[in-house]
C-alpha cells in the first residue's frame, strides 16, 4: 500500500495536467477518491462542530484546490518548489503571526529539507 501511494503522489501532478479538466472538477474528483478509499476500508472520522475544526477543514480544502490549480497553471516543478518552501514560510511567519519562535533545532531541520 505505501508504494501505490507513493506511485499515486509522484504521479499526481501528470496526471493533473493530462486531464482537459478544469482545476475545480479535478480537486472534486480527486476528493471522491480518497473518500471512496476510505468509506471501503470502513474508516469513520470523528467529526467535531467546533470552530477550530472547521476552520481546519475549510484550510486544507483550499490547499488542495489551489495546489490543483497551481498545477494546472504552471510547471510541476514550480509547484514542487513552493511545496518544499512550506518549513521555510513556518518557520520566518510563525512568530510574525503566531509569536512562536522556531528553535535552533528547527532551523536545523529546515536547512536540511532545503538542502
Amino acid at each position: 500500500m505505501l508504494f501505490v501511494t507513493a506511485l499515486l503522489w509522484s504521479t499526481g501532478g501528470l496526471f493533473i495536467k493530462l486531464i482537459p479538466w478544469d482545476a475545480f472538477a479535478i480537486s472534486s474528483a480527486r476528493s471522491a477518491i480518497v473518500f471512496a478509499c476510505f468509506y471501503s476500508v470502513g474508516y469513520r472520522p470523528k467529526i467535531q462542530r467546533t470552530k477550530s475544526f472547521a476552520l481546519g477543514v475549510a484550510s486544507f480544502a483550499m490547499m488542495c484546490i489551489t495546489f490543483v490549480v497551481a498545477m494546472k497553471l504552471t510547471y510541476a516543478a514550480n509547484v514542487t518548489v513552493l511545496q518544499f518552501g512550506a518549513p521555510i514560510y513556518i518557520g520566518l511567519f510563525g512568530g510574525m503571526f503566531l509569536g512562536e519562535r522556531a528553535s535552533a533545532f528547527d532551523w536545523k531541520v529546515i536547512c536540511a529539507v532545503v538542502i
